[in-house]
């Protein structure tokens, strides 16, 4: 393959040995208390009030730090262990009363006066009060322990400079404790998109015990403030049992979930058949199904895309980037044959948010003339680039056929580590790659959610990107008091993180769920692919009027 290598090199291996230790850890399943069995039939499991879950078995362990936790798997767990001042609806995941029962804003918008419940409280008794959410989110913007998405909260009087260190006292941040039961907020600008933030699991509080220890955070010690409580855990299962403190709980419905690690197979096939497993998300060979009714796929709001991670060096200059994207043909990549929703932009379009420009067409003569003005003739004197892709049979072969062309082309030595994206993801200032792929989902339906990424000074910035010019637009479209305003600075700010190809966009993205929807309730296909267990039920098999199945 030319000077394509497909291995991790010693060096590297020994540097991610080094970051990974600078990062928390993330939690691989370790046998606990006593799991009960699981009840041998689908009468006897709705009997016992069980709900049973399977998730695929892969690299990415659960995370049990809310503040830290960037994959699916623990962001939908965190749906069953947290809640914050508010938390998503089931269908339509609008913001729904959590451990706020009141939340008043000011005329101008810019005072949010939040009550919180007299008994909201944690799965070991202890209350939940304003104080605890003032303590969990000034950890959750400390500069030394920020969390990954603090920047989500610079909408908030001084939260920016506290994190970044320019201020440290906690009076000129406006997030105060009232009193026990009076959470006070304020704002720099109107922000009514700040309560779909709030209902992401970042934002929950966190238990003291937990909170001051949060690399030491586990399955067997994690406090929940949510509407369930971990029972017991082994390797391949976690259970979980209601919380008996929870404020809410007498409509929470089932008493028991069980979340099955499990492998795609035909074991798989049979217990879902037989309604021993009622949700899963691991994956079942579609042309076995018996019932093609319980195949939920829906479009999610997400992006696939390839960044580059260098803030210095050839790698960081947009038109060395610009070059090599310009040598992609990319209508033979993003192509429905690869992809469902194949794109090149970053934010997924509606009708609020669209007209954005990606770079979608190759030009060979346009990327030499920009690599002879970067100083880089034909590419030579580029360094080697390194790329880091999660394992997947599609993104493999379309990075092999990019990467092949770059060598191919400029005689540039590339590398391509296929391993868990919480290799290159857990520390992305320290990521020693030139480029990484994820796919990304919204926290929330709003283009921020994409954007703030990329600002210079997020606390989660995958490619260490770095443009005045482009905080600038994001900062004054937050400034903005409509949708439609902040969108024209959003698409100008998208527009050059998409020309610079800072990202390259490639598809994106559709959940595919299986659901034995004839006994399952409370579950229902959202854009973000989040669903909240507290709502889960099963029933009796539904009939028809004529009493048959």
């Amino acid at each position: 393959m030319s000077k394509l290598q497909k291995t991790i090199t010693i060096l590297t291996i020994v540097f991610l040995i080094l970051i990974l230790n600078l990062v928390p850890t993330p939690v691989f399943l370790q046998a606990s208390s006593t799991i009960p069995g699981k009840p041998s039939s689908p009468v006897e499991l709705r009997g016992a009030s069980e709900f049973v879950i399977a998730v695929e078995t892969n690299d990415e362990p659960y995370t049990f730090n809310p503040q830290k936790s960037t994959n699916i798997h623990s962001a939908q767990l965190f749906t069953a262990l947290t809640e914050g001042l508010v938390t998503y609806h089931p269908s339509t995941l609008d913001p729904v009363p959590g451990a706020a029962a009141q939340i008043a804003t000011s005329d101008d918008g810019l005072v949010w006066t939040i009550k919180l419940r007299d008994n909201a409280r944690f799965s070991n008794g202890d209350p939940i009060t304003a104080y605890t959410f003032e303590n969990t989110w000034f950890y959750l913007i400390s500069k030394d322990t920020a969390g990954d998405m603090a920047s989500l909260l610079d909408v908030i009087v001084g939260v920016r400079s506290y994190r970044t260190g320019i201020i440290s006292e906690r009076s000129l941040v406006g997030i105060q404790a009232l009193d026990r039961n009076t959470l006070q907020l304020r704002l720099t600008v109107p922000a009514p998109y700040l309560l779909d933030i709030l209902c992401h699991h970042i934002f929950v509080p966190i238990h003291p015990s937990n909170l001051y220890s949060p690399d030491q955070m586990t399955a067997d010690n994690f406090i929940s403030s949510g509407p369930y409580r971990i029972a017991g855990h082994s390797e391949k299962e976690i259970y979980l049992e209601k919380n008996p403190y929870y404020w809410d709980q007498e409509h929470v419905e089932t008493k028991n979930i069980r979340i099955e690690l499990r492998r795609s197979g035909l074991d798989l096939l049979v217990d879902f058949s037989g309604e021993m497993v009622h949700w899963s998300e691991a994956y079942i060979p579609i042309p076995l199904l018996y019932n093609e009714d319980n195949i939920i796929a829906f479009p999610e709001y997400s992006t696939g895309f390839y960044y580059f991670s260098e803030n210095s060096g050839p790698y960081s200059m947009p038109e060395v980037r610009q070059a090599l994207t310009m040598l992609i043909p990319w209508d033979e990549i993003r192509n429905q044959d690869n992809y469902l929703y194949p794109t090149k932009t970053l934010v997924p379009q509606d009708s609020a948010y669209n007209g954005v420009t990606g770079i979608s067409e190759a030009d060979r003569d346009q990327a030499f003339q920009l690599l002879e003005e970067a100083g880089y003739p034909r590419g030579f004197g580029l360094p080697p680039i390194n790329v880091a892709i999660h394992p997947g049979k599609i993104l493999e072969g379309v990075t092999d056929v990019i990467t092949d062309i770059w060598s191919k082309e400029l005689g540039v030595m590339v590398i391509i580590d296929v391993v868990p994206f919480s290799v290159y993801l857990g520390d992305p200032e320290n990521s020693p790659y030139t480029m990484g792929y994820i796919t990304w989902i919204g926290d929330f339906y709003d283009p921020y959610s994409f954007l703030n990424l990329w600002l210079s000074d997020s606390n989660f910035n995958p490619g260490k990107y770095q443009n005045p010019e482009y905080d600038a637009l994001i900062r004054h479209g937050l400034e903005q008091s409509s949708d439609s305003e902040r969108f024209v600075f959003f698409r100008e700010a998208e527009n050059i993180l998409l020309q610079q190809a800072a990202v390259i966009p490639i598809s994106h993205g559709v959940s595919i769920n299986f659901i034995n929807t004839h006994i399952v309730s409370g579950w229902y296909p959202n854009l973000l692919n989040i669903h909240p267990f507290k709502y889960f039920v099963t029933h009796e098999p539904k009939r028809d009027n004529s009493g048959s199945m």
